[in-house]
């Protein structure tokens, strides 16, 4: 059924909404509807993947995709539980279209959440060509349980500022849900092997390889509450922090040397499936880069990337990197 639906709909696409779901019957039929009031356009469309739920989860899909069979589409296959990387990996390997959004189940969407996406994405194809990777990032209010606004701004509260994503992969995360990429930047996401979360992955890979741009509106309401991973609440997230630092300023040479070991095998591996020139451009450097290099020279390349305190999601983990 749905291999029916992709060959008659698969080239008028042009926006399509990503969502991953797994027992998430409590906000799911909220957030479904406020996907709906997004999919105006003849060319837009849902496509949901459930990552096996033992809930109601299911059944609130069927009954809002029969309710919207025109905009819906619902992937129904055999792999059973994947975990989010994988489960949104394969709702993006069995769609094609023009602009792509992750979503998550426990969110809410504003209403001009894809229209406003369109038009950005025209502007910046517009400038640099629709063959080069674009990731857009927009800005988030946070709300609680009870639909209540705990903070404007989700870019402020997690102490970063829109410019500093595009800085470096260092410099701080981008979560998925406030992500649209064009289908360039679908192309590059699967030229290399993944290891961390989509988000991440499709992140890094684009901040080295196209362009990244952001916008300070919200479009998405991210709810916190004690299921999303996310969503930990500051005084875990301080605690967190404390630990890191703890660990930095304890045994800070096996702590740094861990740290830049993982970071040289990401660039390594770039290196053997996408262009090298690239990661010289953005001045990633290998292990043996660095060796001909003065101390001067390193201690200032050390420092514009893994400058200590600074929040980022490198390893898929929502705190700070230090090393």
């Amino acid at each position: 059924y749905f291999t029916a639906i992709m060959s008659d709909k698969e080239n008028i696409r042009r926006n399509v909404i990503l969502l991953s779901t797994y027992n998430g019957e409590k906000y799911l039929p909220a957030q479904l509807n406020s996907l709906i009031d997004n999919l105006v356009g003849k060319n837009d469309f849902l496509t949901i993947r459930d990552d096996g739920s033992t809930d109601s989860t299911l059944s609130i899909i069927s009954e809002f995709q029969s309710a919207h069979h025109e905009k819906v589409e619902v992937i129904y296959d055999n792999l059973g539980n994947l975990g989010p990387r994988r489960s949104f990996e394969e709702l993006l390997k069995q769609t094609k279209a023009t602009y792509y959004f992750w979503c998550d189940q426990d969110d809410l969407w504003k209403s001009n959440k894809l229209s406003t996406i369109d038009h950005l994405f025209i502007e910046h194809e517009g400038i640099y060509g629709t063959n080069v990777p674009i990731l857009l990032a927009h800005e988030m209010e946070v709300i609680d349980s009870e639909n209540r606004i705990v903070f404007h701004s989700f870019y402020s509260k997690a102490n970063l500022l829109q410019t500093k994503v595009k800085e470096g992969i260092f410099r701080g995360f981008i979560p998925g849900c406030s992500m649209a990429f064009n289908n360039a930047a679908k192309e590059l996401y699967f030229k290399a092997p993944s290891f961390q979360l989509h988000d991440d992955h499709l992140q890094i890979l684009t901040f080295i390889f196209g362009k990244i741009i952001t916008w300070d509106k919200a479009l998405v309401s991210y709810r916190v509450h004690d299921r999303n991973t996310l969503g930990l609440g500051e005084q875990r997230r301080m605690i967190s922090s404390i630990k890191d630092l703890l660990k930095y300023f304890g045994r800070s040479s096996e702590y740094r040397e861990i740290e830049l070991d993982a970071y040289f095998k990401r660039v390594r591996l770039y290196k053997d499936y996408l262009d090298g020139t690239a990661l010289y451009n953005k001045e990633l450097y290998d292990s043996e880069d660095l060796k001909g290099m003065s101390m001067l020279a390193r201690k200032k390349w050390f420092l514009k990337h893994f400058r200590p305190f600074s929040r980022g999601n490198f390893y898929g983990v929502t705190s700070l990197v230090l090393i």
